[in-house]
């Protein structure tokens, strides 16, 4: 008692392949990044992202500034993005995240495009995005996707899949 805990500070969630986030087998409501009590420089990069409830829900009265999201692939599901007593999209990343970056991510079946902020890219469905082969686990983008090489640093937007395979071959 009397010894809080410090603020979490420079967290990296990049290149990362999530899948069943809230399948039934699993339980739970499905949310992808629930932050409570404020962070600081949080950046989640380069993920691809399959959950059935909201990607990215801030809870309480805390910010977290410096939050960057960019180059992402997640599903918008009923809610998307939405904090505690705030709307969908744009008004909760403001209210949240002071000084965020939300640029050139990929939103599946986001029914509120415009709620969100501009530079980034709304899939009308899984097979939309893509994906050379969901059913053998390969999240590769083709080349005839809409978001091959359309990253904010050239690259493809979502996990990188050989990078992905190189870094767990032994695991």
């Amino acid at each position: 008692i009397g010894r809080p805990s410090q603020l979490t500070k420079r967290i990296l969630i990049k290149n990362n392949l999530w899948l069943d986030i809230g399948a039934t087998e699993w339980g739970g409501g499905g949310r992808w990044l629930l932050t409570a009590g404020g962070a600081e420089d949080i950046t989640v990069e380069h993920n691809t992202i399959f959950h059935t409830g909201t990607v990215l829900m801030p809870a309480g009265a805390s910010t977290s500034p410096r939050f960057i999201w960019r180059n992402n692939i997640a599903s918008h599901n009923l809610y998307g993005v939405l904090g505690e007593s705030s709307f969908v999209g744009a008004r909760t990343l403001a209210k949240f995240f002071p000084e965020y970056i939300y640029a050139k991510n990929v939103m599946i079946n986001n029914p509120y495009p415009t709620w969100y902020p501009p530079d980034n890219f709304n899939a009308a469905s899984v097979d939309a995005v893509g994906f050379t082969d969901i059913a053998t686990g390969n999240y590769t983008l083709t080349s005839s996707s809409p978001y091959k090489n359309a990253g904010t640093n050239g690259t493809d937007i979502g996990v990188d899949m050989s990078a992905l395979n190189t870094a767990t071959v032994c695991a």
